[in-house]
């Protein structure tokens, strides 16, 4: 397989989770505009790309193929429970 090809092939295995981190956290920032949140706007969509990525990886390894649902579920669990967990308000000191 030629360099390029295996770069296609990288970047449309990890788009999703790229996708679904920046498309989740700039919705949530959207809707619940007035919650204090933990992380800026970018940490927060890197963190989610880095950690969708890594599940998408594991569920590629797991399974033996990409694309398959369960991979999908687990990404949208990961990324919802990022998300959750950065939208907590901070306990009070």
């Amino acid at each position: 397989m030629a360099a390029s090809a295996f770069v296609a092939h990288l970047l449309a295995l990890l788009a999703p989770a790229w996708g679904v981190a920046v498309l989740s956290t700039g919705l949530a920032r959207l809707v619940f505009r007035r919650r204090q949140w933990r992380m800026r706007w970018w940490v927060c969509a890197l963190a989610g790309g880095l950690l969708g990525s890594t599940v998408l990886l594991a569920g590629l390894v797991w399974t033996g193929e990409d694309g398959r649902m369960a991979t999908y579920t687990a990404l949208i669990a990961v990324q919802a429970l990022l998300l959750s967990l950065v939208m907590q308000r901070p306990s009070p000191q």
